[in-house]
């Protein structure tokens, strides 16, 4: 890999970031893209080169220095995932190298408003860049396809559309040192969702990829075994775009296959994430996760609220089951 300061391999450190970029990949080939899309132009977003920023927006260079510039990690220093999908969502809104996708990461509390925020863009052309926006007092009304917005600045509600794809990630904790195995069996409910594009976690010191799921183990892909840098070929990516060549991967990528473990003896925290490309999508995952959520009783790994105001009495009544396992999620839906 190119020169990172005194570093030239991330062997003992770069897990984490090589299971998110595994993430981004499964994302973007099997559910953003068509299938016959060419592969070499997602691979070259993880291309290990500092020489273009946006051509390879996810690569560990650029991790790296989002890292050091966000959160005042050192290049060598081991990511959380946590951590790691913060800088995801950095990256991708600082760059948007791929057309119409978003990333939206949850810690705790907020899901859903953010969600619509990145998924939505106005259709008054006199408005047209896309919102971004975290407020409390925003509201949506899906029957009207319509933003009522209190803040007077932004003057008079503006017609909304769906436009973007969003790459959904929430962390959670499951548990004190590993995941407790009633938690282990809601997880992989959440796998077999329609949305789900993987989850990232591991084993302390250790990250994975995880991709599915059997009946008993947890599927994954080990970044852990340390291959040789090797330049990622460019002179046809022009031509592949205009289509006036056939694709071909010119980068030999190694494929060593996949590996299962049982989820009990992994560490708690993971970052689990689901993609929307669609308003419709969108409704569907929310009611979804909040039926699952209500079924899953006392071992909900995390909560679906309707309104703020609704989230607050729960906590003041003491029927929130919020932990050190679990991350409430909140969305303002206005029907």
């Amino acid at each position: 890999m190119k020169r990172i300061e005194n570093l030239t391999q991330d062997s003992g450190w770069g897990c984490t970031i090589r299971s998110a970029q595994m993430l981004i990949g499964n994302t973007l080939l099997f559910k953003h893209f068509e299938k016959d899309y060419p592969r070499e132009l997602i691979l070259k977003l993880f291309d290990d080169s500092s020489r273009g920023i946006q051509e390879s927006t996810f690569s560990i260079q650029n991790v790296c220095y989002q890292a050091l510039e966000s959160q005042g990690k050192v290049p060598g220093e081991w990511f959380g995932v946590g951590a790691m999908t913060k800088i995801l969502e950095e990256l991708n809104d600082r760059f948007h190298p791929v057309q119409n996708f978003e990333i939206c990461v949850f810690d705790e509390n907020l899901i859903g408003q953010r969600i619509l925020g990145k998924g939505l863009a106005q259709v008054d052309e006199m408005c047209s860049s896309q919102f971004s926006f975290e407020q409390q007092s925003m509201s949506f009304d899906f029957k009207s396809t319509r933003f009522n917005q209190s803040q007077p600045q932004l003057g008079q509600a503006q017609e909304m559309t769906w436009k973007n794809s969003v790459l959904v990630i929430i962390n959670l904790r499951l548990g004190a040192e590993l995941i407790q195995p009633e938690y282990a069996k809601v997880l992989t409910r959440y796998i077999k969702l329609p949305w789900f594009t993987g989850f990232i976690g591991g084993q302390p010191g250790k990250a994975f990829f995880f991709l599915g799921s059997n009946e008993k183990e947890l599927i994954f892909l080990d970044p852990h075994l340390v291959q040789t840098y090797r330049p990622f070929s460019t002179e046809n990516i022009e031509k592949i775009i205009d289509n006036s060549i056939p694709y071909k991967i010119s980068t030999k990528v190694e494929n060593f296959g996949v590996r299962v473990i049982n989820p009990d003896k992994l560490d708690p925290g993971v970052g689990l994430s689901f993609y929307i490309k669609s308003e419709e999508d969108y409704i569907m995952l929310i009611e979804t996760l909040k039926g699952m959520s209500i079924e899953d009783g006392e071992n909900a790994i995390f909560q679906v609220f309707q309104t703020e105001a609704e989230m607050n009495e729960a906590l003041e009544l003491g029927q929130s089951k919020l932990s050190i396992r679990s991350f409430s999620t909140f969305s303002q839906i206005k029907h």
